[in-house]
């Protein structure tokens, strides 16, 4: 809003300034016309963000619950595009995982029915000991006994656990690929965000000279007007890019703290 907000003030400017050598007979109705063109799309850019803005502070209000003060707006702190992951992504990810956890809690548990359902499968050998005498000598016999059913009515059962925990370590392996992916994918848009964010930093700067000179460049007559306009602009365009790249610099390092499952990594991330 504020770089908008300083487009229309320039070109504002820039359109008196025209109308005042129009009086004086240095410039034409062209230049009025133009000047008046550039001021109305400045103006209208900036109704523009500053609907966005108030859009966003809306937004910002319902997040904390409450309503949120002008004078008290939050200033964003730079962030350090130097920082890394403190240790293996994908570990921190799987570890924070509650879907993962879960899912590895419910093979466990699968695979317990399973071996339960194979050991039901048959019944417990059944041990008899007898004592009796024969031909005058005291004798002991041992027997040991197995029930074969004559229809396996449990293999069905054991079938279908073998089936769940079949479903369930493909589901688990599903689970870990597809976190693998995220991470990775978050990893590579960090690092390019980090790579544009650092590299924007100075081009910031260089835009509010580029405004100065071409103003007086225009004051002393070595500069017209259709030029000055495109000076301006692209100055300006250039600050909004470099504000463009700075959000998607955040939004990535949120979105990969989300996706490891650390959302502290936001404010370690961040310079001093």
């Amino acid at each position: 809003l504020k770089v908008r907000e300083q487009q229309k003030n320039a070109m504002l400017a820039l359109r008196e300034a025209v109308h005042r050598r129009l009086e004086l007979g240095d410039a034409n109705i062209l230049d009025a016309n133009f000047a008046q063109a550039a001021f109305h799309t400045a103006l209208q850019a900036e109704a523009q963000a500053r609907k966005d803005y108030a859009a966003a502070q809306a937004r910002y209000a319902m997040a904390l619950g409450g309503e949120v003060r002008y004078e008290d707006e939050p200033v964003l702190p730079l962030l350090n595009a130097d920082w890394q992951v403190p240790g293996d992504p994908v570990q921190l990810a799987m570890q924070a995982s509650t879907e993962i956890r879960v899912m590895r809690a419910k093979l466990l548990q699968a695979r317990a029915q399973a071996n339960l359902a194979d050991a039901n499968r048959f019944s417990d050998p059944f041990v008899t000991l007898m004592k009796g005498r024969e031909a005058g000598e005291e004798l002991i016999k041992l027997g040991v006994s197995f029930a074969l059913p004559l229809f396996d009515n449990k293999k069905g059962a054991y079938q279908a656990a073998l089936i769940r925990l079949l479903q369930d370590e493909r589901q688990l392996q599903w689970l870990e690929t597809r976190l693998k992916l995220e991470v990775q994918a978050a990893l590579d848009a960090h690092t390019f965000a980090m790579q544009a964010y650092q590299s924007s930093r100075p081009a910031e700067h260089k835009g509010k000279d580029s405004i100065a000179l071409a103003k007086a460049a225009f004051d002393a007559g070595e500069l017209g007007l259709e030029d000055l306009v495109v000076h301006i602009n692209q100055a300006l365009e250039a600050r909004l890019t470099t504000l463009h790249i700075t959000q998607q610099g955040w939004n990535a390092r949120i979105h990969l703290a989300e996706v490891l499952g650390h959302p502290e990594f936001i404010i370690q991330g961040i310079q001093p």
